[in-house]
């Protein structure tokens, strides 16, 4: 019992760095995404005056199109790819976390759930059993107990092996 709840903590505090995690790449979408407006309202600009510059100074409006309108556009490319990424990166933040928190309760109910037939499985077996019969019984007891325990162990590893693969993913996902 003392394993799972360790586990449980340790879930917790993870949870809690990827809820710091997520508002700081929030923040960072939010700034993306204004700058990409921004970016977006300049090239509307930009390719106006073109269109006014055009009639008037052919040259200009070419060397205003290579130089100004190019990089505007290229850095707004930029901006947008980098808003993409950051969103998927959140995504996966959102996901790992919901996978913690089932964790979490799959802990709690199965720590709970267990704790409580233990103690009624003991307590029938005592009252059930002679001074003998009842060391026996509860020697059998221990050794289900121990069996019940381990097999809830080996489920919650399977449960943080997917976690960590889920996780691993989606950092290899938030680089591409």
């Amino acid at each position: 019992m003392a394993a799972l709840e360790a586990d449980r903590q340790t879930l917790e505090v993870d949870n809690a760095a990827i809820d710091q995690q997520e508002a700081a790449l929030w923040i960072l979408i939010q700034t993306l995404r204004q700058y990409a407006f921004l970016a977006a309202r300049l090239d509307e600009l930009v390719s106006a005056r073109l269109a006014e510059l055009a009639a008037t100074d052919p040259d200009a409006a070419r060397a205003l199109q290579v130089e100004a309108l190019h990089a505007i556009r290229r850095r707004r490319r930029d901006l947008l790819l980098q808003l993409a990424v950051a969103t998927q990166g959140y995504a996966a933040l959102r996901l790992v976390e919901q996978d913690n928190l089932e964790v979490i309760w799959a802990i709690r109910a199965a720590t709970t759930t267990t704790v409580s037939a233990l103690r009624t499985a003991l307590l029938a077996a005592r009252a059930t059993a002679g001074d003998d019969e009842r060391d026996d019984a509860t020697d059998a007891f221990m050794g289900e107990l121990r069996e019940t325990v381990g097999q809830m162990q080996s489920a919650l590893d399977e449960a943080d092996r997917r976690r960590r693969a889920t996780l691993e993913e989606a950092r290899r996902g938030s680089r591409r």
